[in-house]
């Protein structure tokens, strides 16, 4: 999976009322447009954006960190989201011209059971692709299977593909060497295959830990309740930074999101990660900016909201730092 930086410059860009803009491709009957996030994958490190179509569109070294694959959402708004964005998936059939997933006869996508693993099913007339996508650590892993497939890929990373018949595999990083290391070379298939595998196992341990929902929650209820561990605990920085979501603009921490986030740890037994949650949140100077940077630095253009100190100091007895009145007191500038 790659990684692209989608550059805007003014609003003519994104105006959407110009002949020369670009065009969102239309999507299938009953599924969204191209390029609209509806996966996430990852577990606190490299966090992934994918759209319904196998296709990376965001993507970022931390949860709330930089954009190196980016699809603002103004762009979206407007529908000029440029067709050749992010890490996409085409094939040819049939000797013809590549065809993008979106122009496939039907598509399917799911996450394996109680993973961040995911997997979208594509089918052009006899011709099926399956892709297979996870983020663990400092790397993006993805295999294609499928005749004539083949990966379109703008990317400001370090990435190693290896093209087999029939199965294309890919591993990516960050331009920062230090930060990421997608070496696999010619047996970038077994190193990809052995990272899909290894997400899994993680993924499944780690949920083992929850706090059971109980013998009378129905199946469904269960399945929900893993789920929505397991996209808390990608967008949840390894510092405790918890973006609000993946994508530009919510990729920030906003103080109610994330005390929100600590509260729901808290609930299903996951105390370290409530705290952890809780002790970043007790470092920021919530007085400054209504959203922060993973850095915890204050990300400027929206004014301090004024509840974050109760959302904070809730989140902050839940996790079982402090009360809440004594955490709203350091947080008001008191003494601990």
């Amino acid at each position: 999976m790659g990684l692209i930086v989608v550059a805007v410059a003014g609003a003519l860009l994104v105006s959407g009322g110009h002949e020369a803009d670009p065009r969102t491709p239309e999507g299938l009957p009953g599924l969204p447009s191209p390029f609209l996030g509806v996966a996430v994958l990852g577990d606190g490190g490299l966090t992934a954006a994918v759209d319904a179509y196998g296709t990376v569109v965001d993507l970022r070294p931390q949860p709330a960190g930089r954009a190196l694959i980016e699809n603002p959402a103004d762009r979206q708004a407007a529908g000029t989201v440029e067709p050749d964005t992010g890490i996409q998936v085409w094939v040819r059939v049939w000797g013809g011209p590549g065809r993008p997933l979106w122009e496939a006869d039907s598509i399917r996508q799911r996450y394996l059971p109680g993973t961040t693993v995911l997997r979208t099913f594509a089918q052009f007339g006899r011709t099926q692709v399956e892709i297979t996508q996870a983020a663990r650590g400092r790397e993006l892993a993805m295999t294609v299977d499928g005749a004539g497939a083949k990966l379109r890929i703008g990317a400001d990373i370090d990435c190693t593909q290896e093209q087999r018949t029939g199965r294309v595999a890919l591993i990516c990083g960050g331009r920062d060497r230090t930060q990421f290391s997608p070496v696999c070379g010619d047996k970038c298939v077994r190193f990809a295959r052995g990272l899909l595998g290894k997400t899994g196992g993680a993924d499944r341990r780690w949920l083992a830990r929850a706090r059971p929902l109980g013998a009378i929650a129905p199946a469904w209820a269960r399945r929900m309740y893993e789920r929505s561990l397991l996209v808390l605990r990608a967008l949840t920085g390894r510092n405790g930074a918890v973006a609000a979501g993946a994508r530009d603009g919510w990729a920030y921490v906003w103080p109610r999101d994330a005390s929100a986030a600590a509260i729901a740890f808290a609930a299903a037994g996951y105390r370290a990660e409530s705290e952890r949650i809780v002790q970043f949140m007790l470092g920021l100077g919530l007085e400054h900016a209504a959203r922060f940077n993973g850095d915890g630095s204050p990300a400027p253009g929206r004014p301090a909201q004024g509840d974050a100190i109760g959302w904070v100091a809730a989140a902050s007895e839940a996790a079982g730092i402090g009360s809440a009145g004594q955490a709203a007191h350091i947080l008001a500038g008191g003494q601990p």
